[in-house]
């Protein structure tokens, strides 16, 4: 979904709701399925994060979790585009979570 049509959707769940109290609204916008995007700050909250989790840098770089097949116990990042991998070190924190796989 666009951010135009997010928004459509969002402002159409707020207008159906103009005599209703505040909570409500609340619920309906949070059961449309915005959550508040979470910060990473530490190396260890990124390093708890599921393989195939999604950041963003505060450099602007994106990132995905991986594991080393040979050692899966080795955290690795993988970038679009990029041949190489990347320690959790080398993220530029604060890191934003764009996506986390159902666990």
């Amino acid at each position: 979904m666009n951010e135009n049509a997010e928004r459509v959707e969002l402002t159409d769940i707020i207008a159906s709701n103009r005599n209703e109290y505040a909570d409500k609204t609340a619920d309906r916008i949070l059961a449309a399925g915005y959550r508040k995007p979470r910060t990473i700050t530490t190396v260890e909250e990124l390093d708890a994060l599921p393989v195939e989790s999604a950041v963003l840098s505060d450099m602007g770089n994106v990132y995905i979790k991986d594991i080393d097949l040979d050692d899966p116990t080795a955290i690795w990042w993988v970038t679009a585009g990029a041949v190489s991998e990347f320690p959790s070190i080398a993220i530029t924190l604060p890191a934003t979570i764009l996506w986390e796989p159902a666990t």
